[in-house]
Parts: structure tokens; C-alpha cells; sequence
């Protein structure tokens, strides 16, 4: 079973994704930042959920985090989904639960246009977070897939909401019936952190051996780190992991994580 973890970056590479995601034909996609129009300036005003849907023939689940108010009045969504090529069984979505569950933008936002990050970052500890979830069946088995977007913060150093958000989810998975379960996510964390400690407890990781999953060609954090961070993350539980690699191709700001899963032999 092929995984792939993207943050496609409100589609500002659609094309090319959309190439690289036909010629990988994974089994599930997990997307965060997914725009269904254009919600900051590198983003393009487009209906990203839309064009992927009908480009990769594919069913999956949408959950906007919040929206963007533009001057006609649209509202310009942003948030996080699944792709998938399987049998979808059930699904949804959770929230923290001292957030808003979706939020409207006003154009004036800090989000949008603050020069100063700092103030950027501690707003956005006051975004709506979501986390969407689906039972799949594969090979008459019944698996279950999470992907998420925690917040962001200065140099991707953990805070008190990431570790919180780790808390939620791990929640969440001690809560249901257990299966086979695949998470991934733009966590905004290093390998070194304590959320991906705690989620190691519970998930074994797949994605270990990845130092870095920001592009070097888009990100602005390379100014900084010339080695990179690594953000995106894999985690599982139930499978066996075949491989796991972040090919350098220029769909977004962060690279794939592309993961070949397997069920463990009993």
C-alpha cells in the first residue's frame, strides 16, 4: 500500500503535482493546505479539492479549517483532506476543542498581511485545528488513516499547543476500535521533539530515516537552515514499512513523503 503525505501549498505547483501524484499512483494521498481558491498571495485562484478530485479520479474528504473573505464576498476555504483510491468505509473530522471549528478571515488579517512574523506566529496559535480521519478497506482488511496540520511556530521550535495537539490525537486513536492505522501530518516539528516521542509510543514512525521535507528551491526557511527541516512525518501501526523517501520535486513549498506499507505478517 502506497501513502503520500503533502502539504501542496494552496496549489501553487498544481500541475506539476497533480503529474507527480498520476505517475506515483499511491493508494492514499494525506493533504494539508489544500485551498478551494486563492487564500494568501502564493496561492493561486483556483479550486484546488476540485481539480485534484476530478484529475486523479479519486474520492477522499475535505475539512476546511477556515476561509478567506474576498473583496466579491466569496469566501476562499483552506484545510485538510484525504485522497484515496479504496473502499472509504466511514469517515470525519475532530477539532481541538478550545478553538473555533472554522474561521472567516477578514483580508485585513495579520494572517495575511503582518510584516512582523513573530506576531504572525502567536496568531496563529489561535487557529482553528482539525483532524481528519477515515476507515478504509484494504485487502479485506479495515485500516484507519489520519492526517492533520498543527500549528506553526518560529524555526518549527514545539510549543505548548503542538504538544496539546499530540495529546488530542493520541487520544483519538486510544478511543476507537483498534486497527491498522496509518497517520501523517505537516506536523511543524523535528524528529528531535517530545510530541514525536509521544506519538513514537503509540505509532512506530515510518518516515525515520528523512532528514528534510522543505523544498529548497520554494522555502524561505532555507535562508536560515541550509539543511533543512524535517516537518512532514509518517507514522504507523499494524504494517510492516517497505520504504519511505521524499523525492526532491518541486510540487510545493515541502516535499512528499512517499511510503510503501505492508501488513504485518502474523
Amino acid at each position: 500500500m502506497k501513502v503520500i503525505q503533502i502539504n501542496i501549498c494552496g496549489g501553487c505547483f498544481i500541475e506539476d503535482l497533480v503529474a507527480f501524484l498520476k505517475a506515483e499512483n499511491p493508494d492514499i494521498i494525506n493533504m494539508q493546505e489544500v485551498n478551494t481558491g486563492q487564500f494568501i498571495s502564493e496561492n493561486r485562484d483556483i479550486n484546488n479539492w476540485e481539480i485534484l478530485k476530478k484529475e486523479l479520479g479519486m474520492e477522499g474528504f475535505y475539512a476546511p479549517r477556515g476561509g478567506r473573505r474576498v473583496e466579491n464576498g466569496k469566501i476562499n476555504n483552506f484545510g485538510n483532506a484525504f485522497l484515496t483510491k479504496l473502499e472509504i468505509v466511514d469517515h470525519g473530522v475532530f477539532f481541538h476543542p478550545d478553538l473555533p471549528r472554522y474561521e472567516v478571515y477578514d483580508s485585513q488579517s495579520p494572517l495575511f498581511y503582518e510584516t512582523d512574523r513573530n506576531i504572525l506566529y502567536a496568531y496563529s496559535f489561535e487557529e482553528p485545528v482539525n483532524y481528519v480521519w477515515c476507515v478504509l478497506k484494504y485487502k479485506g482488511q479495515l485500516i484507519r488513516n489520519i492526517t492533520t496540520h498543527f500549528t506553526v511556530s518560529y524555526k518549527c521550535t514545539e510549543t505548548i499547543q503542538i504538544i496539546r495537539q499530540t495529546k488530542e490525537l493520541l487520544y483519538f486513536i486510544d478511543s476507537v476500535r483498534e486497527m491498522p492505522t496509518v497517520f501523517t501530518g505537516d506536523l511543524n516539528i523535528s524528529e528531535t521533539s517530545r510530541s514525536i516521542e509521544m506519538l513514537g509510543k503509540k505509532l512506530e514512525p515510518a518516515s525515520k530515516i528523512i532528514k528534510n521535507t522543505l523544498n529548497p528551491k520554494v522555502h524561505g526557511v532555507f535562508k536560515n537552515e541550509p539543511n533543512g527541516l524535517k516537518v512532514d512525518h509518517v507514522f504507523q501501526k499494524g504494517f510492516s514499512v517497505v520504504s519511505c523517501t521524499s523525492p526532491e520535486v518541486n510540487i510545493s513549498d515541502h516535499l512528499p513523503v512517499v511510503a510503501e506499507l505492508e501488513f504485518n505478517k502474523k
